[in-house]
């Protein structure tokens, strides 16, 4: 499935304890950005996303963040099916 705009998915942190945290797709290689206004995007399956924690910050943004079925550090992917 590709992701698109608005899109809830699971981002795993790159740095620290590489926690797993709720973030929503920001922007996808399917939305229409004018050139410079987003950094470009590798591929299809790579998205920006804005991620939500539970610290002071609350929101921050991932540029450029690339999907991964393993849950490698630095990536995204869809959340679990209940």
């Amino acid at each position: 499935m590709i992701p698109t705009l608005g899109r809830v998915v699971h981002y795993v942190g790159m740095y620290g304890i590489n926690a797993t945290r709720a973030a929503i797709v920001s922007c996808s290689l399917a939305d229409l950005i004018p050139e410079g206004d987003a950094p470009a995007l590798d591929s299809e399956m790579h998205v920006h996303l804005i991620v939500f924690t539970a610290g002071e910050a609350g929101i921050f943004p991932e540029m450029n963040i690339p999907y991964s079925e393993g849950g490698e550090p630095g990536t995204w992917h869809w959340p679990s099916r209940v």
